[in-house]
């Protein structure tokens, strides 16, 4: 049965082998090129010693190499690749297996022979099934090896368009959209149906669970008392802040971490919802508070002049008011902080908070979306197997 399947099935195994190769070969020429233009321009790789500004590489005439020589465009398409690809391949895997045998009625012979049902459809499953969920597994991690090759594409390993691209996930994705043209199969009868049919609801149930996606495992929550973000500072605190530009070091940045979501809590934990007026009202009061306080300890505006005044309509002359204004002032941002403390208060706020989904939730979170993808594999593969009975009954 064995020897069967895989002479009826060659020729597409053989077809399903040689596109995966392809990508592989893209991904691994994708690589090398990448590697190849960096060391010309003198840029350090991913992982190497000073690569951690994030500055990236740039050429002999200052342009950015990774957008001018084309880099992004070849990465964004190779991911789009795998996100396709999987389902593609999977459908493409599944569909003619029992449609075809349907269509010329040989599914008769087989099934006249002394072989059960259940073993000739395993044993006409289980030849495509695996050239499919091992070349989807190379491919997945030679996108994960080709990421990691700049700092441009080595982080953001839980967005969507990365964590569906990487890993293990590209293979769980096939296998689940091999086992619903299975079962579509089993019912339409026809490859060109099965084919549109099992893509379309593919692509649908892929969309489905990469929303879901960010909500599969716990996310970790921040709270942050209202207090501590509207708190006094001093001027030896604000110049430190300009002096590094109010970054922190990037070592304390996890920046394969996932924002979920964030907001406000009332002094009880519950969330508290604020409308835009309300906070457009708070920050009007705020900045007013502000200039008031740096108006009246004689704060002189940043770009001002001295002296320079213009006419409005006629009327006189008032002093210069440049966009700037006092927001730079130690007196501003206290007196700010103070009002806006005050206001967001009033509506019953007392702290912020935010979701995240640190890195290192990354593969925990593919072992549960795979998981996911093979529960959806195992029951449309069972729901074509129960129905091969009806099929065969209906030739």
């Amino acid at each position: 049965m064995w020897w069967v399947a895989w002479r009826q099935h060659r020729l597409q195994i053989a077809v399903l082998l040689a596109v995966m190769a392809v990508g592989a070969a893209a991904l691994i020429i994708l690589r090398a090129r990448i590697i190849a233009v960096y060391h010309e321009f003198g840029c350090a790789l991913f992982g190497s010693a000073g690569n951690n500004s994030g500055l990236g590489c740039v050429d002999t005439d200052g342009r950015q190499v990774w957008w001018n020589y084309g880099f992004a465009t070849w990465s964004s398409l190779a991911h789009t690749a795998m996100l396709a690809g999987p389902v593609v391949l999977g459908v493409f895997a599944a569909a003619p297996i029992f449609t075809r045998e349907f269509g010329h009625g040989t599914q008769v012979l087989a099934l006249t022979q002394s072989v059960g049902r259940t073993r000739w459809f395993l044993a006409k499953v289980t030849p495509m099934v695996v050239p499919l969920v091992g070349g989807l597994l190379a491919l997945g991690f030679l996108m994960e090896w080709t990421d990691q090759t700049v700092e441009e594409t080595a982080y953001f390993g839980l967005a969507e368009s990365n964590f569906f691209a990487r890993g293990i996930v590209p293979a769980a994705t096939g296998l689940m959209a091999f086992g619903l043209a299975i079962a579509i199969g089993m019912y339409a009868r026809n490859v060109v149906t099965t084919l549109v049919v099992g893509m379309l609801a593919s692509g649908a149930i892929l969309l489905g669970v990469g929303n879901v996606q960010p909500d599969v495992l716990p996310a970790q929550r921040t709270v942050t008392p209202l207090a501590d973000i509207y708190r006094p500072i001093t001027q030896a605190e604000l110049d430190a802040q300009r002096s590094d530009n109010g970054q922190s070091p990037s070592t304390d940045f996890d920046r394969n971490a996932r924002w979920i979501g964030g907001g406000y809590l009332d002094a009880g934990g519950r969330k508290v919802t604020t409308s835009s007026a309300q906070k457009s009202g708070c920050f009007a009061k705020a900045d007013k508070a502000g200039n008031a306080a740096a108006i009246a300890a004689g704060v002189k505006p940043e770009g001002e002049s001295g002296g320079v005044g213009v006419s409005v309509d006629g009327s006189g002359v008032v002093a210069a008011q440049p966009e700037s204004g006092y927001q730079n002032s130690v007196e501003y941002i206290n007196a700010n902080a103070q009002e806006m403390l005050a206001c967001m208060r009033s509506y019953g706020v007392a702290a912020s908070y935010n979701d995240m989904l640190p890195g290192s939730m990354l593969w925990p979170l593919r072992w549960a979306i795979s998981g996911i993808m093979l529960a959806l594999a195992v029951a449309f593969t069972t729901i074509g197997a129960g129905r091969l009975r009806w099929a065969v009954a209906k030739r």
